[in-house]
């Protein structure tokens, strides 16, 4: 099997043995680190130690952050953590023989939207009532600090913009 159909199947036959597994949800706290977070997981140093090593080329765990969120899936030990990298994409770590990690990639779709806003309250307010995300609106603010005086923006003013928003599990 390829790699993406490889690591989809695997998160699928680890959900749904979810029956006969414990799953233990949770955030990465300020100051845990992967051996920590490991430990308090119940796998041992030594085990940490064989995973860290045997995962390296896919996830450095330098970069654990603060806030991601993880589920782990235990018997008898854990057996395995799958640690949410971001909204698109995790990292599965096998914890028992032998030791692996793979990325999983969800979805994503792109669309390409189309906003046609005239000024009638402020850009903001008038670019929500188009449907725009704060995220782009955010966006374009930055883009175009230097060049367009927003404060400046009259009632009346229009402007039309194209875009792509991708989306995954239904969020932008």
């Amino acid at each position: 099997l390829n790699e993406k159909l490889r690591s989809a199947c695997d998160i699928y036959t680890i959900e749904s043995s979810s029956d006969s597994l414990d799953v233990k949800e949770g955030k990465v706290r300020n100051g845990q680190f992967f051996s920590t977070l490991l430990a308090e997981l119940g796998m041992s140093q030594k085990d940490a130690y064989d995973l860290t090593m045997a995962c390296d080329s896919v996830f450095d765990v330098k970069t654990l952050r603060v806030g991601n969120s993880y589920k782990a899936y235990s018997s008898s030990s854990l057996e395995y953590l799958v640690y949410e990298r971001d909204r698109a994409s995790s990292i599965v770590f096998r914890c028992r023989p032998p030791y692996e990690a793979w990325v999983y990639t969800k979805p994503v779709t792109v669309e390409s939207r189309y906003a046609d806003v005239t000024i009638n309250t402020s850009l903001w307010n008038d670019m929500l009532a188009a449907d725009v995300s704060p995220l782009l609106i955010l966006s374009l603010s930055d883009i175009y600090a230097w060049t367009i005086d927003f404060f400046g923006l009259q009632k009346g003013d229009r402007f039309r913009v194209l875009y792509d928003e991708k989306m995954c599990d239904g969020e932008v």
